[in-house]
């Protein structure tokens, strides 16, 4: 990275930085009598004809839509290892202070506690609304206090509405400048989400309390559905309905208004019934559906619902359809324009338990020079085939080690997708496959290179998400001239029952680390957990078969075989001649590029739709808006869509006709193959004998440890189920101790209290310099 990319992105998260600031605190203060006196002079020196209009321009969607046209514009794709600099300096500066390593220990951002930075302004600004309108208020109206606390909490609904899209929007602008995992974001959008759900329900129940306590005689079912004339009327009609109490608002505006009111809430209720952990994990189908279904009903019936709700959800929504369409237009354009991607191979890894289930599949593709660049280690991408599903699914991708322009997916079939995609894959002779990507943090590098000791868990098919992550580590310190990093261990733990995928990682990557220079200060020990019961004979090694790999005639033959024995053995991977082209990032994803240069289009077509369309949504608001006609605040977001779509359609077309890649020589300078000659290649099988050496107090037998001439990388393998808490012991004297964790939820779940016990017991260590252990984590389901 250049000093001029170093600073704009610093410069770039500065600003949004500050602009959130200035939004939370405006939801802090500004319901209180001097703040909303403050925001509302500001907004008439800016020439707002309607100050109560132009104050959430001003502080909610101005700022958000600012922050992110910065970052289209100045900021570029940062390299996977920066360079030293001043604040490598500082930090070095700083931890030499007490205690200082707690404060640059690292690890995910918790989006659980993240949220509160959201939500916590938005309840104080209804606390704060309330508190303004019942003081000095005579209480003997107890109509008017509870529709003001009522409102206070529909506004505080509003108010975090407009972040609700922010982690969820397609190549969110954000998210990437923060390093955030939209997959661990979502989190964000969550807790958001409850927030504005138990605002909008206590906006709604007081309301309802109103009717039933103060409106004495009123029917609920009459104030939420406007009788049959309402529904038919004129704009010339001067119908009226009849309500019982003369106090009620008894309009067929006010009835609208109540059933919009009630409809979004049952919406709301839904989704939050439907994104329940069990309805979502086992049927994600129907949690999909709702939300496509229901997340813009709601999203329409609160706008209609009152007047001014679009000028509070117009940050949000903006920033979501500026960010999504261009990229949704250019995901479509490309399954329609082209064949797919180049498939070069299917592996199939046979399972242990039957024939179908539980297997696993390796699938290569052909990558372009651009997407070699862009790919950072521990990334995913989301793969979809047309012919098994329209909806794609995420993938963690790999390098293919000592071989250029090739990704690798390796997935296992546990569900009726994975089933039916292998069996696709497998069976069709040119299966046409489209990925998206990539996804996901792409600083893992960067965070395992700030630790001097870091240990990896991973369970099963979790292994996926480290193997580029260890291969580009070994290679990064091995190739540094002087001792640059702090890291100088690394031992990863695989938990793992299945013979043949073991072997099949082993083969294809453990290998390949040995190809990498020596390194004489940063040692990579392998620890393979076998967790399924092993025939082993004493003394003897894990009967690994392995099968010649000849050439396979007929694609539709398994590519599986019996030894004769009853073993399962892998066969060749099908050379697949599919037709395609190498797989290429999607150009208008933001922070991407390495030029400013090639901002330019995927700036300008954000800033074109976001500018238009919050000058669309206040030209609407204030001449075409009424206050009494619900039907008038339909078309404002409409023509927002309608206005985004054809602006993402203009910007695609320009962009076909544009050479906007990057270089090509960019991708050596992040993953190039290495190749060693014959006298420095290390390999597994010559590296030495087997030994057995001494393990943890609870692991049943060793059953092989091979290790290198060079002690930089060693491989061994144990039966038994292990204890996590021995993972951790080589962390016990480390300034700067990392985890990095991927498995089942039930396996993170272990993870993070072995880590937080292991926290509790270091914290003594702090005066002397010690660091909480940073926690890097991913979770998936099997």
């Amino acid at each position: 990275m250049t000093a001029s990319s170093s600073v704009t992105i610093s410069f770039a998260r500065i600003f949004a930085a500050i602009c959130l600031l200035w939004s939370l605190i405006w939801a802090t203060i500004g319901a209180t009598a001097s703040g909303k006196a403050w925001y509302t002079q500001l907004a008439s020196r800016l020439s707002f004809s309607d100050t109560k209009g132009g104050i959430p321009i001003i502080v909610l969607a101005a700022p958000m839509l600012l922050a992110a046209c910065v970052i289209y514009l100045i900021a570029t794709r940062a390299p996977e290892v920066q360079q030293r600099s001043s604040i490598t300096r500082t930090s070095q500066i700083l931890r030499r202070l007490p205690c200082q390593q707690r404060l640059l220990s690292g690890g995910d951002v918790n989006y659980t506690k993240a949220s509160l930075i959201i939500i916590i302004p938005c309840f104080s600004y209804a606390l704060c609304s309330t508190y303004r309108h019942l003081q000095g208020i005579d209480w003997s109206d107890l109509n008017e206090r509870l529709m003001d606390a009522a409102n206070a909490q529909g506004m505080a609904a509003l108010i975090a509405s407009c972040f609700l899209m922010v982690p969820v929007a397609r190549g969110s602008a954000i998210l990437r400048l923060m390093h955030w995992n939209p997959a661990c974001a979502i989190q964000l959008h969550i807790w958001i989400g409850r927030c504005v759900m138990l605002c909008s329900l206590l906006h709604g129940g007081m309301h309802m309390m109103r009717w039933k306590w103060t409106l004495l005689g009123e029917d609920w079912t009459t104030l939420l559905v406007p009788p049959a004339p309402c529904w038919t009327m004129r704009s010339d009609s001067e119908f009226m309905p009849t309500c019982r109490n003369p106090e009620t608002d008894c309009t067929c505006y006010h009835l609208f208004r109540n059933l919009t009111g009630a409809i979004a809430g049952v919406g709301l209720v839904v989704i939050f019934v439907s994104s329940c952990n069990t309805i979502r994990r086992r049927f994600y189908s129907i949690f999909y559906k709702i939300h496509i279904l229901a997340g813009p009903l709601v999203l329409i019936m609160i706008i209609l619902h009152y007047n001014r709700a679009i000028l509070y959800m117009a940050g949000g929504l903006l920033l979501y359809v500026a960010s999504s369409f261009p990229v949704l237009v250019e995901s479509q354009w490309r399954r329609r324009q082209q064949p797919g991607v180049k498939i070069l191979s299917v592996h199939t890894i046979p399972g242990e338990e039957n024939m179908q289930r539980r297997s696993c599949v390796s699938l290569t593709v052909e990558a372009s020079d651009s997407a070699m660049a862009q790919y950072r280690a521990g990334q995913y991408v989301r793969l979809a085939i047309p012919e098994v599903s329209t909806k794609a699914h995420p993938f963690s991708v790999n390098i293919v080690p000592n071989v250029d322009n090739q990704l690798r997916v390796i997935f296992r079939v546990v569900g009726p997708f994975t089933l039916s995609l292998a069996n696709h894959l497998r069976t069709s002779a040119k299966p046409i496959l489209h990925l998206d990507g990539f996804f996901g943090s792409d600083n893992r590098v960067a965070q395992a290179l700030r630790h001097d000791s870091i240990v990896i868990v991973a369970g099963g098919i979790g292994i996926t998400s480290y193997l580029s992550l260890l291969y580009r580590l070994q290679y990064v310190v091995s190739s540094s001239k002087r001792r640059r990093f702090p890291l100088r261990q690394i031992v990863l733990h695989w938990m793992c029952r299945d013979a043949s995928l073991i072997d099949h990682v082993t083969r294809e990557y453990w290998e390949h680390l040995q190809d990498l220079p020596a390194c004489h200060y940063l040692t990579i020990r392998i620890v393979i957990h076998h967790t399924r019961a092993v025939n082993v004979s004493a003394g003897n090694a894990l009967k690994l078969v392995q099968s010649s790999f000849s050439d396979v005639e007929n694609p539709q033959d398994d590519s599986r075989a019996s030894n004769g024995d009853g073993d399962i053995i892998e066969r060749a991977p099908l050379e697949l001649a599919s037709g395609g082209v190498p797989f290429t990032p999607l150009q208008f994803t933001p922070v991407s590029a390495t030029r400013h240069r090639h901002n330019v289009l995927p700036f300008t077509a954000f800033t074109v739709i976001a500018g238009l369309g919050l000058i669309c949504i206040w030209s609407f608001y204030t001449n075409v808006q009424s206050d009494d006609a619900i039907i008038t605040r339909f078309w404002a977001p409409v023509l927002v869509v309608v206005l985004a779509l054809a602006v993402a359609v203009a910007a695609n077309f320009v962009g076909q006709r544009l050479s906007l890649d990057d270089d090509p020589s960019a991708a050596s300078a992040e993953w190039t193959s290495v190749s060693t000659s014959a006298d420095e290649s290390l390999e597994l099988s010559k590296m030495g004998s087997e030994v057995v050496s001494d393990v943890t107090d609870n692991v049943d037998a060793v059953m092989r440890v091979t290790t290198a001439g060079e002690p930089s990388v060693s491989l061994e393998e144990i039966l038994g189920r292990p204890s996590l808490h021995s993972f951790l012991n080589i962390l016990d004297d480390a300034r700067q101790p990392g985890v990095f964790a991927c498995g089942p939820s039930s396996l993170m779940e272990q993870v993070r209290v072995v880590v937080g016990d292991r926290c509790a017991a270091r914290l003594r260590q702090c005066i002397k310099g010690g660091a909480q252990i940073a926690l890097y984590e991913e979770s998936f389901q099997t």
